[in-house]
């Protein structure tokens, strides 16, 4: 698995696609039971050669196939709002995975509603993502707090804030 993982890392730096794939199929294969990660190094190099249709395609087959995993819904979400580099985004898809990831982890958790606060800004509902911001203040320890509460003031300022 570790020379699998250094093979696709040296094909991906070069660009060679085919090959990153085909790495990719073959980490699948030695372990099969992890259906997950697999998909999302596949979403991950069609985001890098920025085949962003393909990519949401795959990212939304991922989202329905588990609905209720609110890590991989969050963890997606944040990737589609807030990766750097991506010139197409998909904020309804995102918006979608972070209110699922919202609901599996009932609504109390402060990095699900940060995602989701940002999805919903970015979705063009301010006021909808300052109360969802407020909720992840409300949720979070003191450390996280703070930072949360910068991003509540850029959006009560019409500001989306940097990732």
């Amino acid at each position: 698995m570790q020379g699998l993982s250094t093979k696709l890392r040296t094909a991906v730096k070069a660009e060679k696609w085919d090959e990153a794939n085909s790495i990719v199929d073959e980490l699948a294969k030695a372990n099969p039971e992890n259906t997950i990660s697999p998909q999302m190094m596949k979403m991950n190099i069609l985001f890098m050669q920025k085949k962003y249709d393909e990519a949401y395609k795959i990212a939304a087959a991922l989202s329905d196939a588990h609905p209720d995993d609110a890590g991989l819904q969050n963890a997606m979400a944040w990737t589609l709002a807030a990766q750097p580099g991506l010139e197409k985004r998909d904020t309804v898809l995102a918006e979608k995975m972070a209110e699922r990831a919202n609901k599996a982890s009932g609504g109390k958790d402060p990095s699900v509603l940060d995602t989701l606060a940002r999805t919903q800004f970015m979705n063009g509902k301010k006021e909808q993502a300052i109360a969802t911001e407020k909720m992840a203040v409300g949720a979070a320890d003191a450390d996280q707090a703070e930072q949360l509460k910068a991003t509540l003031k850029s959006y009560q300022d019409g500001k989306l804030p940097k990732p």
